[in-house]
This record gives structure tokens, C-alpha cells and sequence, in this order.
């Protein structure tokens, strides 16, 4: 299926030329102005370019192409101007990520040049994405069955964190999920590094020595090893890295993050997952919480 390009422009003759020199090569929709054009965006997108004029009333191109970014990322934008001045330019490729910067009247070769060149990264683009995603998919789906094998309690207690995550991020309306889904899912990997007999103890509760205790510590610093080798999941291995560390500063990590420097779903994390402990071990959730706020400085407040 040919790629859907969408110009905009505040002059209906402009559109339909543009319209003829391309339909026979894309899927070509026009908007009459920056209002109309978002509307498409959202409900006709996802468009391989978005080819927009900089004077428009309401709304400029560069407006436009800022909002356009948030809207449609992927999309590759390309500026159409008759001032081909220094700052117009630079609001365009600064503020809008713009592609390519067209000066008009633009010849129908140098245009069709650029919109071949436009879609050609919107191609890469989405191409790294869906390998990026595929890899991504594959390595946690690897990496979740060799923690239900070798550690299955652990794997258990994951799934349980990872629903609770799901549930509060709704309610909290945290804008980025897919971190805190992730580390939700990755939290308890490195516990596949402890012996049988350790991971035994800590099942089911049992006293271990202290090489033992030190082990269970630096679990976070581990699972932090093990996530960070993926691409792209640097950020990922930090919540987890951080998700023992309390409000206060004190803690693992030992070091000088404290409050709301500590990554959000690392704090998150922190609540879950000793909720789910206390609950594991018979206490209701109201009381779980209760003592929970009863330990000042563990928790950030509000999220608890």
C-alpha cells in the first residue's frame, strides 16, 4: 500500500496541484490549516510525511509541526515556505524536528526529491522500531520463562507486582507506562543468580546467615547487570537498581538519591513490592498499608 502523505496549506489551489503531482505515487490528503490538519492526524494517521506551509493564519507551520511531533512522532515533517529567512528555519528544524526546509515556489522535481527522501526515513523509522520492539518482545518473553523455571515462587510474586503496577499507573495516570511495566515484570530476574537453597529460605521465610543476606541486598544491583545487557532498557535497569531505595535517601543503593530524584517507578515499586510481601503473608491490605505509612521516610507519602 503506498505511503499516505498529508500537505497543509491555507490555500485550496495549493492543495489540489499538490494533490495531482502526487496521487498516482501515495496515498495524498490535504488540510485547509493547522486545526484541520491535527483533526486528521488524529483520526486518519499515522502519515509517512506531513508536508506543511509556514504561513497560515491561527496557527503556523512551525505551531503546527511542534504539535504534530507530539501527535504523530514517527511521522517525518517537511516545512514549505516563501521566507527563507535564518530564524525561520531554525524554528522550524529546533522546534518542529523538521525534516527538510522547502523555500517557494518550490520546482515539482526538488519537491518530489524530498518527499522520496521523507519517506524513506519514515521506512528506517518504523523499520527500527518494529526490529527494536521484536527483539525487545523476544529478550523479556526469554528472560520471564527462565525465571518461572528456575525460580518459580519469584516468578509468582512477579506476576502480582506486575498487575498492581498496571492498576495503580491507571489510577495515578502516569503518562510513561511501558517503563514501569517493564521493571514490574524485570524487578525480581536477579534472583535466579541466588543458590536453590537460598531461594528456598526465602520462599519460605526461613533465618540465612549473613553471605546470604548480602546476596538478597544486592539483588537489585544485579538484576540492574542482567537488564542493562539488553538495548535499550538502560533506563529500565535503573527503576530496578533504585526500586529498594527509600524515600529518605537510606537504602540500597548507598549513595546520595533521595525523594522525588528517585526515578517515580522506582517508587512505585518500592510500595508494591512490600505490599505484595505483607499480603503474602496473611496481613490485609488495609493493615499492609497501615503499617507501611507508620514507617516514616520509607515511602513516598503521596504515592502511598
Amino acid at each position: 500500500m503506498p505511503e499516505k502523505i498529508l500537505f497543509v496549506d491555507d490555500e485550496e489551489n495549493v492543495l489540489s496541484a499538490l494533490k495531482r503531482q502526487f496521487r498516482n505515487q501515495y496515498t495524498v490528503s490535504t488540510a485547509l490549516g493547522g486545526a484541520s490538519a491535527l483533526q486528521m492526524l488524529a483520526d486518519q494517521g499515522p502519515f509517512a510525511v506531513i508536508v506543511s506551509d509556514m504561513q497560515m493564519p491561527e496557527m503556523n507551520g512551525v505551531q503546527l509541526l511542534q504539535q504534530a511531533r507530539k501527535l504523530a512522532p514517527d511521522s517525518v515533517r517537511l516545512m514549505l515556505t516563501g521566507n527563507a529567512d535564518q530564524k525561520t528555519a531554525m524554528d522550524a528544524v529546533n522546534e518542529g524536528s523538521v525534516f527538510n526546509f522547502l523555500t517557494k515556489p518550490c520546482p515539482p522535481k526538488t519537491m518530489a526529491r524530498s518527499i522520496a527522501a521523507a519517506v524513506e526515513q519514515y521506512r528506517l523509522i518504523t523499520a527500527e522500531r518494529e526490529l527494536l520492539e521484536g527483539t525487545l518482545n523476544g529478550s523479556v518473553k526469554l528472560l520471564m520463562d527462565m525465571l518461572s523455571m528456575l525460580a518459580p515462587d519469584s516468578f509468582g510474586r512477579t506476576i502480582t507486582v506486575r498487575d498492581m503496577a498496571s492498576k495503580m499507573s491507571a489510577v495515578i495516570k502516569l503518562e510513561n507506562t511501558w517503563d514501569l511495566n517493564l521493571a514490574a515484570m524485570l524487578f525480581n530476574l536477579a534472583s535466579v543468580t541466588l543458590p536453590q537453597e537460598t531461594l528456598a529460605k526465602l520462599s519460605t521465610g526461613k533465618a540465612m546467615g549473613s553471605e546470604e543476606n548480602l546476596m538478597i541486598a544486592r539483588l537489585p544491583e544485579t538484576g540492574k547487570q542482567l537488564i542493562a545487557n539488553i538495548p535499550r532498557l538502560e533506563r529500565v535497569a535503573d527503576i530496578v537498581y533504585y526500586h529498594q531505595k527509600h524515600f529518605n535517601g537510606l537504602g540500597f543503593p548507598e549513595d546520595s538519591c533521595s525523594g522525588t530524584d528517585i526515578p517515580v517507578e522506582s517508587r512505585i515499586l518500592k510500595i508494591l513490592c512490600d505490599l505484595e510481601t505483607l499480603m503474602s503473608q496473611g496481613v490485609t491490605q488495609q493493615d499492609a498499608l497501615t503499617r507501611m505509612a507508620a514507617q516514616g521516610g520509607v515511602y513516598d507519602p503521596v504515592l502511598l
